[in-house]
């Protein structure tokens, strides 16, 4: 009897770790490939046009992945300078200007991508485009709200000083009133 459990519940984990492992590699070829096909589709882009894509976004990850790993090596050394015992401002703030120069490079490899990809599109694809960027940033939108919620005022404790919150002045005293004009 206790043969027969062990050999099912290795079956079962088995299968259960190949049935994931195919959903995964479908899932990641549907993540790069759906999304082109996608774009293809919708903005009607001929043979030409996804040639130009597919070398405006090869350029952009050539150049985008240095500056990810830069910034990743200054978030690092960020931390370094923070974890000692007397953090020197003069230190910190020229790391910052330095993470905040890589930022700057990204967004603009970021503008020059999105004006290259708006100058091989026709007026009509151009529309269609809008649509779909505003669309995605809809549904990030979506997101971030949802996420945001947690962080609402009225889930958070209130804290001295916060104009969103009433003032206290002792264990035993009411909040304030604001005066209304």
């Amino acid at each position: 009897m206790r043969t027969r459990q062990s050999v099912f519940f290795i079956s079962a984990l088995c299968s259960l770790f190949l049935s994931s492992a195919v959903f995964a590699q479908e899932r990641g070829q549907r993540r790069g490939s759906g999304k082109m096909q996608q774009l293809v589709q919708r903005l009607g882009l001929d043979a030409e046009q996804i040639r130009q894509f597919k070398t405006i976004q090869a350029q952009k990850r050539q150049h985008v992945r240095p500056l990810k790993r830069a910034l990743k090596d200054k978030r690092h050394e960020m931390r370094k300078l923070w974890q000692t015992d007397t953090p020197s401002r003069d230190a910190l703030l020229a790391k910052q200007a330095e993470m905040d120069h890589i930022r700057h490079q990204l967004q603009s490899l970021r503008l020059d991508t999105r004006l290259a990809v708006h100058a091989m599109l026709s007026p009509e694809q151009r529309q269609a485009w809008v649509h779909l960027m505003n669309k995605r940033r809809g549904k990030r939108n979506k997101v971030h709200k949802r996420r945001g919620t947690l962080r609402d005022e009225s889930h958070r404790a209130p804290h001295r000083g916060d104009p969103a919150s009433p003032e206290m002045d002792g264990p035993n005293s009411v909040p304030y009133e604001e005066e209304s004009f």
